[in-house]
């Protein structure tokens, strides 16, 4: 009979008072993601009817487009930190790196979104936003 062998975790960072962590890389990497994601959400949420008519959308295209965003931003309120925490268990992904990533998907939602010319693409961009 042979025991499991033992789960590695990285070790726990270290602390520090409000000046010193406003010296780290990671401090500015947390707030700068921070800012691009939240900002760009509230962007959509703002902004989505003029969008739409903007692109000579369905009208209905909003309020459709609005219920895919809120059930995203539901789902991924719910997942990402277990995905956060099975990244950092499993691959030794740091957390300001699993909000690069998140960011980066953002982006490519935003990129759709530019180049939205039909509902279906409007759409989709929205909800990956």
């Amino acid at each position: 009979h042979t025991q499991p062998s033992p789960r590695t975790t990285p070790p726990l960072p270290q602390n520090y008072n409000l000046s010193e962590m406003l010296r780290t890389p990671t401090a500015w990497v947390l707030a700068y993601t921070f800012t691009i994601i939240t900002g760009g959400g509230t962007l959509i949420t703002n902004n989505i009817a003029q969008m739409v008519e903007s692109l000579d959308l369905p009208t209905q295209t909003a309020s459709i487009s609005l219920t895919f965003f809120s059930a995203a931003q539901a789902t991924s309120r719910c997942t990402t930190g277990i995905l956060s925490e099975y990244a950092l268990q499993q691959h030794q992904l740091g957390r300001e790196w699993f909000l690069v990533l998140a960011s980066v998907v953002s982006f490519l939602g935003h990129g759709m979104l530019s180049i939205a010319s039909h509902q279906i693409i409007f759409v989709l961009g929205v909800t990956i936003v």
